[in-house]
């Protein structure tokens, strides 16, 4: 039986959309459409089982400091072609100072960081549809043998909106979707990964914040992609109406793309 999730040493949340119903009665196929965080530790293990999905296209949706600082590990042997798509939603050096300066205050009100991740999802449905546009194009340029798979740092946030508007062209079901997105806490532990993210943004001063503080950051909740699909709710009449007049997929286009990859 196909597994859903594919445990690999060095990126832990990797995932294979495959499988998920859609609401016309078929199923997104496997092997074709993958999504995991940061692929610069991956052992030698994780390379063959990566060389083993044949894997053509990989969409990296991390800022170019991101990318520099753990440049992606390939296999030797065939790599993927690698599609940089920097995606940074708001200000992040802005909101990392303000939030360093809360800390050393010791204001009593943090800054409310749940609501700055439902601001970014926002800001994914409405303001970065060039960058997710080229995901798509890249994923219906691939022939029927190979796959693609798209990732940011954590596979969580950027690549959570990338997964959630796939699906949807897929015609799958929001509730699906939504938990598709919540997966990624099985597979992510926001207390492991608090040290990481405190010496990433160590130049904002980030050192000195608690991490208790910093953690909404790194879950996966509900109402962070909730908060997409309510912006395109109050934008546009429907997901199709969305899809047509943001990313100019036209119902043939989005037919031929579920073609491709629904069976």
């Amino acid at each position: 039986m196909k597994k859903r999730h594919i445990p690999l040493e060095g990126t832990p949340n990797f995932r294979d959309l495959g499988g998920y119903p859609t609401r016309c009665g078929r199923t997104v196929r496997f092997g074709k459409l993958f999504r995991s965080g940061v692929l610069s530790a991956l052992s030698r293990t994780d390379l063959e089982i990566l060389q083993s999905l044949n894997i053509a296209t990989i969409c990296d949706f991390r800022r170019h400091e991101e990318v520099e600082r753990d440049p992606t590990r390939l296999p030797a042997q065939s790599p993927p072609r690698i599609v940089h798509i920097p995606i940074d939603p708001g200000s992040r050096g802005s909101f990392f100072e303000q939030l360093a300066s809360s800390e050393t205050e010791a204001t009593e009100e943090p800054i409310d960081m749940a609501g700055f991740m439902v601001a970014i999802n926002r800001a994914f449905a409405l303001e970065h549809h060039a960058s997710f546009k080229t995901m798509l194009n890249e994923i219906a340029a691939l022939d029927q043998h190979s796959g693609l798979l798209f990732h940011c740092s954590a596979g969580k946030d950027r690549t959570g909106f990338g997964a959630a508007l796939i699906l949807a062209c897929l015609n799958v079901d929001r509730k699906i979707i939504v938990e598709d997105y919540l997966l990624t806490g099985q597979y992510f532990q926001p207390d492991s990964e608090s040290e990481r993210l405190i010496e990433k943004y160590a130049q904002y001063g980030f050192a000195d914040v608690d991490p208790m503080h910093i953690r909404p950051m790194l879950e996966v909740r509900a109402e962070y992609i909730g908060e997409a699909f309510r912006a395109i709710d109050d934008h546009y009449t429907s997901i199709e109406h969305y899809l047509d007049l943001v990313y100019g997929l036209s119902s043939e286009d989005l037919e031929s793309f579920r073609s491709q990859l629904l069976e």
